[in-house]
């Protein structure tokens, strides 16, 4: 059985996966000449293709063309826990402490910060893993009684990566792909808070 045009052009192209790549590498090592000769004429095209320049269409017939699909709008991004919010200040960032960084660092490589202000502490704890970064926080009065079943956000610059509740002990973990302009909102008994997290590179 031949291999279908789309899979050729993609096998000239390079754009096969491994396996269907090897694929047709077996068919043509049974002398097929007639896709040989496929393959021969698709790089020939892609060639031409890559080295010519074709006219751009006619604006009005490209504005006659998108009138034809429906235009989708575009929510604005969605930010549930909207102002006021309190930010709280960074009091405590275990890559910045009077102690050798160089000594903290080797002896644990996660970033360990902590926020508190009006009545709320978190401490969140920043690390790396296979699959991303790893963050654990934990959120409490300041009479050490965890904040339980508080709504939590991870914004990126407005935009809402996850969303969910604290456990009983008012802890939440999350895997995201990098902490750069993070936010974590906070919806707590005394009102919705922020925590802006420094840009954290781990070693």
């Amino acid at each position: 059985m031949h291999p279908e045009s789309p899979c050729l052009i993609d096998f000239v192209e390079e754009r096969l996966s491994r396996t269907a790549r090897e694929a047709v590498h077996q068919h043509l090592d049974g002398n097929c000449i007639r896709c040989e000769r496929r393959i021969q004429t698709y790089r020939h095209l892609v060639a031409c293709l890559g080295q010519g320049s074709l006219p751009g269409a006619p604006e009005r017939l490209v504005s006659a063309a998108i009138s034809l699909f429906p235009q989708r709008r575009r929510r604005p991004p969605t930010r549930p826990m909207l102002p006021p919010l309190r930010t709280l200040p960074l009091v405590f960032d275990s890559y910045t402490t009077e102690e050798p960084r160089a000594a903290v660092r080797s002896a644990d490589p996660a970033r360990y910060l902590r926020f508190a202000g009006r009545g709320v502490e978190v401490d969140v704890k920043i690390e790396r893993q296979t699959t991303g970064v790893r963050l654990t926080a934990q959120a409490i009065d300041p009479a050490s009684t965890p904040l339980a079943h508080c709504e939590y956000q991870i914004v990126e610059a407005r935009h809402e990566l996850i969303a969910g509740t604290c456990d009983a002990l008012g802890g939440f973990a999350a895997t995201v792909p990098w902490v750069n302009q993070l936010e974590i909102l906070l919806a707590t008994p005394s009102g919705p808070v922020r925590m802006i997290l420094p840009a954290t590179t781990l070693s």
